[in-house]
């Protein structure tokens, strides 16, 4: 087999900033690095920058994050093999993320309607939200009345 090289495009797709390269660790996985004459270690490699997140400027446009390449030693199959032979050969990332969310909540003075005024909002109800770009979303905001000072909210 030829010698080969594996290099990666990372790019943050979100809205966090990862401040610290050391915080992006991308390996690869799926094959036997003896058998590529490479160690373990050799296969797990930290980003070489940070990278900003997704911003919008102040005209409203989208300004795409940063993107950065991995590179991996140069590998090569020493084994004496016959015919094709298949190789799953996956990149594994794990980084530092952040979820924002919004939603509209409704507190008031009477949460139980005792006084019998009516007011603007109800405090038994799902909100909506709207959630910045990461992996994981909150989908609704419910919240209940708990008592004539407390509301409870529960995240989805």
């Amino acid at each position: 087999m030829e010698p080969f090289q594996i290099g990666l495009k990372v790019e943050n797709k979100g809205e966090f900033n990862i401040d610290s390269a050391d915080n992006i660790k991308v390996s690869i996985t799926g094959i036997n690095p003896s058998d590529f004459k490479v160690s373990s270690s050799d296969l797990q490699k930290s980003s070489p920058d940070a990278l900003k997140g997704i911003s919008i400027d102040a005209s409203g446009n989208t300004v795409l994050g940063d993107y950065t390449t991995v590179e991996f030693p140069e590998m090569q199959y020493f084994t004496a093999i016959s015919g094709s032979v298949p190789f799953t050969i996956r990149a594994n990332v794990c980084y530092e993320y952040d979820t924002k969310t919004q939603g509209q909540l409704c507190i008031r003075k009477d949460l139980r309607g005792v006084s019998g005024e009516a007011g603007v909002c109800d405090p038994n109800r799902v909100n909506p939200t709207e959630n910045s770009a990461a992996p994981v979303q909150i989908s609704q905001i419910k919240q209940n009345v708990a008592g004539p000072n407390k509301v409870d909210f529960f995240f989805t």
